[in-house]
């Protein structure tokens, strides 16, 4: 008989940038509230059914529903960006290519950024 074997090789989540405001890897979370790994103190939590499962790196969220989300900040003081910003993701199998999503928005639903 042939036996076969395969190694998985895991790859870290990678640190934390210098001078990240905001950094989440999905490896802490406590109910809905996510533990922000970045510089300032906002508030990230699930919200809408979004849940944690198995992503690339580690954990990842999963935007299930056209109305789950991650939101940083609270309903009423959101996280005011400075002028100049960058947002990193990776997305696996959101929609086919006739429909989009919403990657990010304004706190009143102004300036989507849609992928």
């Amino acid at each position: 008989s042939t036996s076969t074997s395969t190694t998985l090789t895991t790859t870290p989540c990678p640190a934390v940038p210098a001078g990240a405001a905001v950094f989440l890897n999905f490896e802490s979370v406590s109910g809905t509230t996510v533990t922000n790994q970045g510089t300032s103190n906002v508030a990230v939590s699930l919200q809408a059914g979004a849940t944690i499962s198995s992503g690339l790196f580690n954990n990842a969220v999963s935007i299930a529903t056209t109305s789950s989300y991650v939101r940083l900040g609270t309903a009423t003081t959101g996280f005011p960006l400075a002028a100049n910003w960058t947002i990193s993701a990776w997305a696996y199998n959101i929609l086919s290519a006739s429909n989009y999503r919403t990657l990010t928005r304004g706190m009143n639903g102004d300036h989507p950024e849609l992928v």
